[in-house]
């Protein structure tokens, strides 16, 4: 399972928080993503016991398969 990182999403897509203001949307948008993921049916411990059991693609060599 892919972990979405938040945090690096938004340093990729949004940029860095340089105000105040950026702090503020970032959080919102963090509560919308939470908001979504209670509304359909992911409840808080179930997310972390993905997260925990999840595999950071990032990290994974995949050059024995590739090569």
């Amino acid at each position: 399972m892919a972990v979405f990182n938040f945090d690096k999403w938004w340093l990729e897509h949004v940029g860095p928080e340089d105000n105040v203001m950026d702090k503020v949307y970032k959080d919102f948008a963090k509560e919308a993503i939470d908001a979504a993921i209670e509304f359909y049916g992911l409840n808080v411990k179930v997310k972390e016991e993905m997260e925990k059991d999840s595999i950071d693609l990032d990290t994974l060599d995949l050059s024995d398969v590739l090569g």
